[in-house]
């Protein structure tokens, strides 16, 4: 959220009693770089599915060519030269989004929410994590680890095969 102190174009009051915008954007792990941003009312919300699948063609569009062969929606999965990464968090948990990332012969690591997500991780004991995580250049992240918690999430509405 960014607060804004005057009536500015598209400004509204946002779901933390302030007032400003809500902006959206994505960034290319490997380089910093961002991609494509919107700038949207301080109320809009959050898991827009419209909005992600807006901001996902523009960034795949910014891609050089290479990268962005075999990614484009429709493209035959055996152009791809890159492999393609999306990920998002729990604002992206949408069939809309997982579907985008298939369609376009990409990889995707969407968040979703879980009830009693705190509780969930006490469930974990040290030594159970899948992996360390790293930084872009490869250095490691101190306290950042990957765990799975797929059976604690109700994936009933989800095809078979849609999440993987």
């Amino acid at each position: 959220m960014i607060t804004a102190y005057s009536e500015k174009q598209d400004a509204a009051p946002t779901y933390k009693r302030g007032f400003g915008f809500h902006p959206f954007g994505v960034w290319c792990d490997e380089t910093n770089e961002l991609l494509a941003a919107m700038l949207r009312p301080g109320n809009a919300g959050a898991n827009n599915t419209d909005d992600h699948l807006e901001l996902l063609d523009q960034a795949i569009a910014r891609l050089p060519e290479r990268f962005r062969r075999g990614h484009g929606f429709g493209d035959n999965a055996d152009t791809v030269e890159v492999a393609l990464l999306i990920r998002a968090d729990s604002a992206g948990a949408s069939h809309g989004v997982v579907r985008a990332a298939v369609e376009a012969n990409a990889e995707y690591s969407i968040g979703y929410q879980i009830n009693g997500s705190r509780d969930a991780l006490l469930l974990v004991s040290p030594g159970r994590t899948l992996a360390a995580r790293h930084r872009t250049d490869g250095t490691r992240r101190r306290g950042a680890e990957i765990v799975e918690l797929t059976t604690l999430v109700d994936l009933s509405g989800w095809e078979h095969g849609e999440v993987l």
